[in-house]
C-alpha cells in the first residue's frame, strides 16, 4: 500500500529538542494508526556573517544535524519502528524547510518549543509560523515524553 492508498505522508520537524522528541514520538504513533508514510525533517542554516564567510569544513553544520537527527531517530524508534519512515537533512530556515515539505502532506507535526526556545513561552516562533502558514493541519505537541516507542 503507497502513502496515496494508506493514510498519506506526515511530516515531522526535529531539531533534537525534548519537545521535537514529544512531536517525533506523536508522528510515529499517528503514522503507525492511520498507515501513513512519515517524513522526518532537519534544517540547518549557516550564521549570517558580517565581512567574512564560514566554509563548509570549518562549520560541518550538515554532518552535525544528521548525527543529531539519526540520534534522536535511533532513541524515540528504537531503530525497530513498524512504520515507513525516511529523514531528511536540508539547508534553510525550519519554518521555510518544514512550510515547503509540507505543502502536500496530509499532516505536518512540530514540538511546541525547539532548541532556541526562550523561557516561559507558550509556543515557539517556527511552531506559531507553521500552524499560521501551512496548507495542511498542524500538530503542535506540548512538553517532552519520557515515553518512546
Amino acid at each position: 500500500m503507497n502513502s496515496a492508498e494508506s493514510g498519506g505522508r506526515i511530516v515531522v520537524g526535529v531539531d533534537g529538542s525534548a519537545s521535537s522528541k514529544a512531536a517525533l514520538v506523536w508522528a510515529a504513533r499517528y503514522a503507525a494508526v492511520t498507515d501513513s508514510e512519515l517524513n522526518i525533517v532537519a534544517a540547518f542554516h549557516y550564521p549570517e556573517t558580517y565581512g567574512w564567510s564560514i566554509s563548509e569544513p570549518e562549520m560541518n553544520l550538515s554532518a552535525a544535524t544528521t548525527s543529531m537527527l539519526v540520534a534522536a531517530v535511533d532513541e524515540v524508534l528504537h531503530s525497530q519502528s513498524p512504520i515507513t519512515h525516511n529523514q531528511v537533512v536540508t539547508l534553510g530556515f525550519a519554518k521555510t524547510v518544514l512550510l515547503e515539505a509540507s505543502k502536500d502532506a496530509a499532516l505536518l507535526v512540530v514540538g511546541c518549543r525547539g532548541q532556541a526556545a526562550a523561557q516561559g513561552q507558550v509556543i515557539g516562533s517556527v511552531s506559531a509560523y507553521l500552524a499560521a502558514h501551512a496548507r495542511c493541519p498542524v500538530v503542535v505537541v506540548h512538553g517532552p515524553t519520557d515515553e518512546h516507542l
